[in-house]
């Protein structure tokens, strides 16, 4: 049986618990079939197999993105909803980021963490009836009842890995990508829009920050 939303997932221990959260409430409250799948693995698989009427995408940010050209060019007419999962950008980001063609500024529903992010998405040509403040959907999790699924991890992992459970943990939620990047990836970072400056900056800090860590 055909879905009747497709639901894309970028990073998984960002995002899966929350997929899966939605998926259930969709089913049990309105009757919504959803199928959730990765937004980068085995994504012609998906297309080729689902015809959604809706697509949820942990970004948007422009079309040229090979992933999100497969999408529409895999899903004609399907109605696209952008999580938009990452909100908090640096200077380099607001201007590599920023919404630039017609279909992300006049289609995509984008739904924000609160005020900061919608006036950012409206300075770039966003249509305002498109900008849905909805809260954190990572940070409602934190919240009852799903904040119930996290009780007594801490203790766990304190005896998995053998950690004092009463002194404070310093937790880096950081995946040092950009360490890695080449100067073909900056390069093309740079072309839409990066400063230059701060793209190479930004590599060689998140390299010293990785050594450090």
């Amino acid at each position: 049986m055909q879905p009747d939303v497709l639901y894309l997932v970028e990073h998984v221990a960002r995002e899966l618990d929350i997929a899966c959260i939605i998926r259930q409430r969709l089913a049990h409250e309105h009757g919504i079939r959803t199928a959730v799948a990765s937004i980068y693995f085995d994504l012609h698989a998906t297309i080729a197999r689902y015809r959604p009427r809706v697509v949820v995408t942990p970004f948007f940010y422009f079309a040229d993105d090979p992933n999100i050209q497969y999408l529409l060019r895999g899903n004609p007419g399907a109605r696209l909803v952008n999580l938009a999962f990452e909100q908090l950008l640096s200077p380099g980001n607001k201007a590599f980021k920023r919404p630039r063609e017609p279909i992300a500024r006049r289609h995509v529903q984008h739904l924000v963490n609160g005020p900061l992010f919608r006036d950012y998405l409206c300075e770039h040509g966003v249509l305002p009836a498109n900008v849905h403040c909805v809260g954190s959907l990572p940070l409602s999790l934190y919240r009852p009842p799903y904040r119930c699924q996290a009780e007594g991890r801490r203790e766990a992992l304190a005896q998995r890995f053998g950690l004092d459970s009463g002194k404070p943990w310093v937790f880096f939620p950081e995946n040092f990508s950009a360490a890695f990047m080449t100067d073909a990836a900056l390069a093309y970072r740079i072309d839409q829009g990066y400063p230059r400056r701060e793209a190479y900056a930004y590599r060689e800090f998140v390299g010293r920050a990785l050594v450090a860590v």
